[in-house]
């Protein structure tokens, strides 16, 4: 009776430590990185972004929030029984072939690239409830895209000499923390023209955002330890109409009716 009672248990948990009945494949391991049939090779992660907004910009901090969208792409052939157990399960016909969306609960019980923003002083994800912090998808060849909506505030070098026909840069760089090039590389996803994107309605009070030069100037780099590092610079100058309406001509203004009293004299 005993014995019967453990087969019933053992059959109704799919996958030992998933949590809330989730299905996982047998033997998988969310500690150890997708091989994907070979060994002595790192691991492939492509990295794609859209910049929704940029600004305000703090020039007594040096510091610049940008609100993005960041996508990690890679392959775990570990999971492609995932994908179809889940097409069976939940009826899609044979011959579906699309990216299936998993549940936030999948988050925390598969591997997952390490990356973050070395240049964030804060990192902040706006949410309408928990559940809409990432997403995640997963097609029948293994390959997944992980997603997230974040929102940075990172530091950003100044120099004002110029000023106000002075013209800036803020990087905005991705790196890696526990995986150097020997086991995980990271490069701009293929099609690199459209690796990462600025969307053209960004509109701030103070400056404006030179879109083209920006994308012209993806970079990729490995540090000295081996950690490859890609950045995206947006460049920026200041709307100078603004501080000639608002700053310049009344200045002149008031040094002009300085010297009425001269005149009238």
């Amino acid at each position: 009776m005993v014995v019967a009672l453990l087969a019933l248990l053992a059959l109704a948990e799919p996958c030992r430590g998933s949590g809330r009945g989730l299905y996982l494949p047998p033997g998988y391991n969310h500690e150890l990185r997708p091989l994907n049939g070979v060994d002595d090779e790192p691991t492939l992660v492509n990295i794609s972004l859209l910049i929704t907004s940029f600004g305000p910009v703090n020039e007594l901090s040096m510091e610049a929030t940008t609100e993005l969208y960041f996508r990690n792409h890679w392959t775990d052939l570990r999971l492609k029984d995932l994908w179809e157990h889940l097409r069976v399960r939940w009826g899609f016909p044979e011959d579906f072939d699309e990216k299936i969306f998993l549940s936030a609960d999948y988050h925390h019980l598969i591997w997952k690239p390490d990356t973050f923003f070395p240049d964030a002083t804060q990192v902040s994800r706006p949410l309408i409830d928990k559940d809409d912090s990432v997403f995640l998808s997963l097609d029948s060849e293994g390959r997944l895209i992980l997603s997230a909506r974040v929102i940075l505030k990172t530091h950003c070098p100044m120099n004002n000499e110029y000023f106000p026909f002075d013209h800036q840069r803020c990087p905005v760089c991705i790196s890696q923390y526990k995986y150097s090039d020997t086991w995980q590389v990271m490069e701009w996803l293929w099609r690199r023209t459209r690796a990462a994107r600025i969307s053209p309605s960004i509109h701030t009070l103070n400056y404006v955002v030179d879109t083209e030069r920006s994308l012209a100037k993806l970079c990729s780099r490995v540090g000295t330890h081996g950690y490859p590092t890609l950045c995206i610079n947006v460049f920026f100058s200041r709307r100078i109409w603004q501080y000639i309406l608002n700053v310049h001509v009344p200045s002149f203004m008031l040094v002009a009716l300085s010297f009425i009293n001269f005149w009238i004299d």
